[in-house]
């Protein structure tokens, strides 16, 4: 029985072939994936979970979420469930990276999606994920949604 993709029922194409052979031969690997809309979530659990090239990497995949977002209900365990990372809040006396260094500590091997500027915002990039590639000597590519053209 053949499965109907979602992603071709809404008329997406498949991610670049090239993702694969960048997963295979690094470890750990950060996405820079500029959030600018709430479907980009949407977008990339799609693409984790249907697309040929990505699904295969589903248990290295990581989403680097705002921790205060844990708390809110159903949302909070939804990211739970997706095991995404906490990020602390910027400028908060923890440090915004200590409790994403303990979960990332633990990983052999990742690949971390995550917004440079941290929220849907206008705003410049934070440095935050140049801190995360440096420590774990982590390959670093920069991805996003093309709703135009329906490609990610």
């Amino acid at each position: 029985m053949s499965f109907l993709n979602p992603l071709d029922l809404i008329g997406w194409k498949k991610s670049d072939p090239r993702l694969s052979k960048i997963f295979d031969e690094n470890k750990k690997v950060i996405i820079l994936f500029p959030h600018t809309s709430i479907l980009d979530g949407v977008m990339a659990y799609y693409y984790l979970h249907f697309d040929e090239q990505t699904k295969k990497y589903r248990d290295r995949m990581k989403i680097l979420v705002r921790d205060d977002n844990f708390k809110v209900p159903i949302i909070g365990q939804i990211l739970s469930y997706i095991k995404a990372v906490p990020a602390g809040k910027p400028g908060s006396a923890a440090g915004s990276l200590a409790r994403t260094f303990e979960h990332l500590d633990q990983m052999d091997d990742f690949i971390l999606c995550l917004s440079p500027k941290g929220n849907l915002k206008r705003s410049e990039w934070r440095s935050g994920w140049y801190h995360i590639a440096r420590r774990y000597n982590a390959t670093v590519i920069v991805a996003g949604v093309d709703y135009e053209k329906h490609t990610a």
